[in-house]
C-alpha cells in the first residue's frame, strides 16, 4: 500500500507557503496606515511633553 499524501496531486507544501506569504502581506497592507497614524500621534505627544518640559525648566530658573 503506497503511503498517504498529505497534499493532492496538484497541492504541495510550497502553495501552502506561497498561501501564507500572500496573506501576511495583506496583513501588513491592512496595518500600514494604522502604524503611520500611531507615529503621527507619538510625535505630537513628544512634541507636547518637552514643550511642558521646557516651560517646567523656564520656571524652575526664575526660582533661582
Amino acid at each position: 500500500m503506497p503511503p498517504q499524501q498529505k497534499y493532492g496531486p496538484r497541492y504541495t507544501k510550497n502553495d501552502e507557503f506561497e498561501k501564507k506569504k500572500v496573506d501576511a502581506g495583506q496583513k501588513l497592507q491592512e496595518r500600514k496606515p494604522a502604524s503611520a497614524a500611531a507615529r503621527g500621534n507619538l510625535k505630537a505627544e513628544f512634541l507636547a511633553m518637552m514643550k511642558d518640559l521646557e516651560q517646567s525648566y523656564k520656571r524652575a530658573l526664575s526660582h533661582l
